[in-house]
């Protein structure tokens, strides 16, 4: 494709020449001429005219075909980026995660409290913003279809299969499910490996199929959200465990291993941080200007708009806000 636009623009430089040519003969043509010298230089002109037609020919020929070779590959792109296109629509096989998760997230979606947030069928057309949240704190529940041929009366629950189409740079994100038939609904859980992946949260594209693994019960939206507690919070209160203030703790966010940010806290522990850091994963280390109080190093993340203004213990020796 390089190479066909190199000779495009070589054969238009040619083109250029030649226009010029043309205009030096013109003003020739009016430049006077000994009588005995007219008809040489007439038949001259005639002749390097003609050549100049020729060469014009040639490389109009020439460009056609450059053209036309051109729209012959944009044809062929369009086709393969179609065919990449409908290969990303396939489905995805259904994966039994239920079994393969741990006992505790099992029991959860097991056992489900009176108060589980129960979440809309959100359909792959949906605006981003309608799209509903969940963590990965605590079970949701999506309403049961009618399709799916199983009676309120079973009091058994039913683990099935799911599949996931997950945000790009995300790992380690699944999705167990459980039919509740006495409640119609299914609930879910996302099971996050790496909690401080950033990119483990957004939107997540749902299959959830039945007990057989052969049908689709729900395909859904549902956008998954870290956690406030890992979330870096609008300021920080610092304090030991006993209550008492630290005046003069250094505080310092670390992007790899880069400085973002180092500030200082106020006579009343407080520090604020700033509001403009990017979505990644931060190292935070707090570092107070006495020997009584141990150094504290750990992990929080920046995601949209999450995060706390409000105080949380985050250690025995430090609170943040």
């Amino acid at each position: 494709m390089v190479l066909m636009m190199k000779q495009l623009i070589s054969s238009l430089g040619t083109q250029l020449k030649f226009k010029k040519a043309l205009r030096i003969l013109r003003s020739r043509a009016h430049t006077p001429h000994r009588p005995g010298s007219t008809f040489n230089a007439i038949k001259q002109e005639s002749e390097e005219h003609c050549k100049l037609l020729q060469t014009i020919q040639q490389q109009a020929e020439q460009i056609s075909s450059l053209i036309s070779t051109v729209n012959t590959q944009a044809k062929q792109i369009e086709q393969f980026v179609a065919k990449l296109s409908a290969m990303a629509k396939q489905p995805l096989l259904p994966i039994d995660v239920f079994s393969k998760s741990s006992s505790i997230v099992q029991n959860q979606l097991l056992d489900l409290p009176s108060n589980t947030s129960k979440i809309a069928l959100a359909s792959f057309d949906t605006p981003t913003s309608a799209i509903p949240t969940i963590d990965s704190v605590v079970p949701s529940i999506l309403p049961l279809p009618a399709n799916s041929h199983i009676s309120s009366s079973t009091t058994t629950t039913i683990p099935v299969s799911t599949s996931v189409e997950d945000p790009q740079g995300s790992s380690g994100v699944t999705f167990p499910a459980v039919i509740h038939p006495n409640i119609d609904c299914i609930a879910i859980k996302p099971v996050i490996d790496d909690i401080y992946n950033f990119q483990n949260y957004g939107k997540y594209a749902i299959t959830i199929f039945d007990q057989n693994s052969e049908n689709i019960l729900i395909q859904t939206l549902v956008n998954v959200a870290p956690e406030n507690e890992i979330c870096i919070a609008k300021k920080f209160l610092l304090h030991d465990s006993i209550n008492n203030i630290l005046i003069g703790a250094t505080v310092k966010l670390k992007l790899h291993d880069e400085i973002i940010f180092i500030g200082i806290t106020d006579s009343t522990g407080i520090i604020n941080l700033p509001t403009t850091l990017q979505k990644n994963c931060y190292d935070v280390e707090i570092h107070t200007n006495d020997i009584q109080h141990k150094s504290s190093i750990f992990r929080m993340i920046v995601y949209e708009n999450r995060g706390s203004d409000i105080n949380r213990a985050f250690d025995t020796e430090f609170e943040y806000e």
